[in-house]
Parts: structure tokens; sequence; C-alpha cells
């Protein structure tokens, strides 16, 4: 199955989209992510609409047992991404004056922190065998790029040299996808797919996946009537 979100709720959908269904039906909800169980999915929600803030929601796949997933956590963790044995999980949460990655256990809902800098991190999510955590780190100057970190945030190591975004593990965790980011150009290798290899070094060659539509399709476009 598939889980995603349309303007501001979850639905999911078989992987070949049929069965179309919609989860939430209040507030304003992004970031959904399967539970290793398959059976939940967490989201950011602005508690349904109730606060003026998003935290970490979790949900059974049939739409029923909606709640915060650690309600004694303060408010404000947002992109949760699963251990693959399901006992904890990564996320993002202000710190100050930036955005900082934690982990949390599922049981005692007890955060870690593991990045702390002057700088925004944020997109965390698990290696498949949870021994690596991916995450982006907005530079200053611009633009953000991909690094890697152990579980308990010790050795971090930036992949990417030319700009990188919500990274994804490959899964046998040896690349990792991610989307081109630098907002400072709109080249044409800019807003699209790229994948690198995570264990041969720093900064290598980066390859590209998917590519923007030819320049010369902008200017046929017929007018809207």
């Amino acid at each position: 199955m598939l889980a995603f979100e349309d303007n501001g709720q979850i639905f999911v959908m078989n992987s070949d989209g049929s069965d179309h269904r919609q989860l939430t039906t209040q507030g304003v909800n992004f970031y959904p992510a399967w539970h290793p169980d398959g059976r939940r999915i967490t989201f950011d929600s602005n508690d349904l609409g109730t606060a003026p803030f998003y935290s970490t929601w979790i949900i059974d796949a049939d739409g029923s047992n909606a709640h915060r997933l650690c309600a004694q956590q303060p408010a404000g963790d947002r992109q949760a991404s699963w251990h693959p044995g399901g006992e904890k999980y990564v996320h993002m949460r202000g710190a100050g004056l930036s955005e900082e990655i934690f982990a949390a256990d599922t049981t005692g809902c007890t955060d870690q922190q593991l990045t702390v800098d002057a700088l925004n991190d944020h997109d965390p999510v698990y290696s498949p065998a949870g021994d690596q955590v991916a995450f982006t780190r907005v530079a200053d100057p611009p633009p953000a790029q991909i690094w890697i970190m152990n579980p308990d945030g010790t050795g971090q190591r930036q992949l990417t040299k030319y700009g990188g975004a919500w990274p994804t593990w490959s899964p046998d965790g040896r690349q990792i996808a991610f989307v081109r980011e630098d907002g400072r150009q709109s080249c044409a290798e800019q807003g699209v797919i790229w994948v690198i290899d995570v264990h041969s070094g720093p900064f290598l060659a980066e390859r590209q996946l998917t590519y923007r539509w030819p320049s010369q399709c902008a200017g046929n476009l017929a007018a809207t009537p």
C-alpha cells in the first residue's frame, strides 16, 4: 500500500492505485510514514485542527484510533521515521533557534538529541538496518546537503556537495536517493531525483535519475481560454 498527503489530509491506496481511502478529515496533516508493522501510520498534525503547532500523530491503516504518539513529549516533534525494529523513531523538533534531530523511544517517550548546531536539520530517516540516520542539513550559506550519522548522533558525515534534501534509503542500505535542491538556482539539475553511494567516501559522483521536461516545451503551452 501507499500512504500519501493530499490537501492537508492523509490517504492510503493499494500500490496499483485502487481502493483509494481518506484516513483523516480534520485539521492539517502531513508527512505520513508507515510503522514497520505495516498496520499503522505516523503523520504530522496540528492536533486535528485543535492546536497552533504540529506534533507526531499515529493512526491505524483503516482510519481508526488516531492519537498523539507521545502525548507527554513537548509539542513540536515532526517528520517521524521509524527504526526497523519499531521500538523507537527519529524526528525533527525546534531546539532554541534551530531545528534539530532527536530519537525517541515509544515506551517512556524519552528523547535523545542527536544533532546540536546552529543550523536547521530535518527529514531524518533510519537506514534499513537501523545502523545509520540520513538527514537534511540546511547549510549557511546554502544549499542544503544530505548528511548521515550513527543512531546516537556520532560520526556525522556530509554526503552531497551540490545540494540535496528528502533522503530515501535503498533497500540494501548502500545508496540514498534525494532531491537536488538549491533555491539560488533554477538550472535543469535542480528539483529532480539523484542518487549517491553511501559507503565510498564523501563528494562522490552523484547520478541523476529523473529529468525535467525539455525546456522548449514551456513555449508550446496553449493559453487558457
